[in-house]
């Protein structure tokens, strides 16, 4: 798998040689990344190399994210399995320390999952069919009942408790501001899928895909700046 990387004047290869499929990457630093992809492949990139992770599961990995808990001081990376596209669904949560990977309890979560989204030691997200929330990593999942928002959501980003996106099916985008939720239904809502969200300072990014007349999709890109 093929990734390309950025520096902030020119792009450039950056092979991953341990996760083919690879869906997700993330990382504290560009020498120290995880990827994860389909068929439960996962990958740390230290010390320049890429060392392939056993993650317990053969399952989709759809997304992974981390920070360090500011109470433990310990680097916490938690990866959300599922395969919601097929007829008998099914999910797995895991934890990641360093090249080590363990289950962590999904109880509560649904089957059809696609993000997942934290600051560690505040609250820990999970998103799909459904928004979910926990305080501390092991414990049950429940839905969340202030943030949800009425669509599918495929991807959730934050940069504070008061400045979470989260998109979605039929073009969903909706931020959390602290106390209210806003769904930006002056968009327009369209039969295609927002897949990824990302922003920084006041511009954010949405990626996805609508449905063509034939069996072609067109890309979708949503850039938006906060004034």
């Amino acid at each position: 798998m093929l990734f390309i990387h950025f520096d902030g004047l020119s792009f450039s290869p950056f092979y991953n040689t341990g996760a083919e499929g690879a869906k997700r990457i993330w990382g504290d630093a560009t020498g120290d990344l995880w990827s994860v992809g389909n068929g439960g492949t996962m990958a740390h990139y230290s010390n320049g190399a890429w060392t392939k992770l056993a993650s317990g599961t053969s399952l989709p990995i759809q997304d992974i994210w981390g920070g360090v808990n500011p109470t433990t001081g310990q680097e916490e990376i938690l990866a959300v399995a599922s395969n919601f596209w097929h007829f008998r669904r099914q999910r797995q949560s895991c934890q990641i320390s360093g090249n080590t990977v363990t289950a962590v309890n999904d109880s509560g979560l649904a089957l059809a999952l696609s993000s997942v989204w934290f600051i560690p030691g505040w609250k820990y997200f999970v998103g799909g069919s459904g928004l979910f929330v926990t305080s501390s990593i092991g414990n049950n999942w429940d839905v969340d009942t202030l943030m949800s928002p009425s669509q599918y959501t495929f991807s959730i980003r934050g940069t504070a408790k008061n400045d979470i996106f989260m998109v979605g099916g039929y073009g969903l985008v909706s931020h959390w501001n602290g106390e209210t939720l806003r769904q930006y239904t002056e968009l327009g809502s369209f039969y295609g899928n927002y897949y990824s969200v990302s922003f920084k300072g006041n511009t954010v990014a949405a990626v996805g895909l609508m449905p063509g007349s034939t069996v072609d999709s067109y890309a979708v890109i949503l850039v938006g700046t906060r004034k």
